[in-house]
């Protein structure tokens, strides 16, 4: 959910170019990102009744994609929003 309201932060303070050119590298990233979590070998016997954990996962290198993922939400949202406050500061207040 962050990285889909990340990419409409992007799309409202970059030109459409570089957002079409973000939004598809993410794209991508989390395609293969959800290729390699679901084609990861599971194992069993750490599996648990009631509590989902990601230590089940054989490949635990999967679990990296993940923060560059959220590094990019991150980035755009509070950016996003401390850019939004400057320029709304600044056209309500004056330099």
């Amino acid at each position: 959910m962050g990285t889909t309201l990340a990419t409409g932060s992007a799309y409202f303070h970059l030109n459409l170019r570089t957002a079409n050119t973000l939004t598809a590298l993410v794209v991508t990233y989390i395609v293969v990102a959800a290729f390699f979590a679901l084609a990861t070998p599971i194992d069993l016997s750490l599996v648990e009744d009631h509590h989902l954990s990601g230590k089940v996962m054989e490949w635990d290198w999967v679990n990296r994609f993940s923060p560059i993922i959220n590094l990019y939400a991150v980035t755009f949202l509070i950016g996003g929003a401390a850019i939004s406050a400057w320029r709304a500061r600044r056209d309500h207040m004056g330099p």
